[in-house]
């Protein structure tokens, strides 16, 4: 063999290694993720029983104190009823994040329902009647769409959270929102956008984040969990699409979204 046929061949045997070490990295990989999908399995199962289980014992806390308020109230000096005023408040908020865990581990399960068709006008009307109690609030719907095909449940979660935090949040005397949905050849993209006090750029990053509470309270006194964005963003991202937010302080906020029309999202399932 001449000497540029044995480089060659040299060449070509350290290609082969290379390919074969890839190859075995790649299954390698391959196992690894496998494994760490069975442990967020895992994780996420056993954050259900455990929310489900506090459910019960925190209720009863909640219920008790309460009628402990209402019967020995008044027999309580300050301090006792400033104490039982942190039973309360603190068992309301341990229930809040009791709900969010169990709503960010059943979001998978109500991503295998099916399709359907859904009017947007429907999903108008049933947001109006949700949020009717909120006399501040101005909602709008701007689509030239009659309607979409999609997961109904998840759709409905999604929109509620979004626009429950709008107003939770809302500094302003009257709460304007509005929602658009459009569509192209692959994705339902929908925005959600208020009046607000807007979110800091570099809290933008953060906010998908579990766990993660940006304020302090809402405008009724309440704490957050930090859970609700994240189920939400969980959920787009199985629908095989992605979520992202703009927004300047004191001008609002936008959350935009888009999710697979039903051809990608089956393929995406299966």
């Amino acid at each position: 063999m001449s000497k540029s046929q044995i480089t060659s061949l040299k060449a070509l045997a350290s290609q082969v290694m290379n390919l074969l070490e890839l190859r075995k990295k790649n299954e390698l990989l391959k196992d690894s993720m496998v494994a760490l999908e069975d442990k967020n399995k895992e994780l996420e199962s056993f954050a259900y029983i455990a929310a489900h289980d506090l459910k019960s014992p925190l209720n009863n806390i909640s219920a008790l104190s309460m009628l402990l308020q209402d019967s020995y109230g008044e027999q309580l000096d300050n301090e006792g009823q400033t104490m039982l005023g942190y039973i309360n408040s603190s068992s309301e908020t341990l229930k809040g994040l009791v709900d969010g865990l169990l709503e960010y581990s059943k979001s998978a399960s109500i991503l295998d329902e099916e399709i359907t068709e859904i009017g947007v006008n429907d999903i108008k009307e049933e947001i109006l009647s949700l949020f009717s109690y909120q006399h501040t609030l101005e909602f709008k719907v701007r689509s030239s769409l009659e309607s979409i095909f999609a997961n109904r449940t998840a759709i409905d979660q999604i929109l509620i959270n979004l626009i429950a935090n709008a107003i939770k949040y809302n500094d302003k005397e009257k709460t304007y929102i509005e929602l658009h949905i459009l569509e192209d050849d692959e994705f339902y993209e929908f925005r959600v956008q208020d009046n607000g006090p807007g979110i800091a750029l570099d809290d933008q990053k953060k906010i998908f984040e579990i766990f993660t509470v940006l304020q302090g309270q809402d405008k009724d006194g309440k704490k957050g969990h930090g859970i609700g964005l994240a189920t939400v963003k969980k959920m787009v991202e199985h629908m095989g699409g992605t979520i992202h937010v703009q927004s300047n302080i004191g001008e609002g906020t936008s959350f935009n979204f888009k999710i697979a029309k039903s051809g990608q999202m089956i393929a995406n399932f299966h």
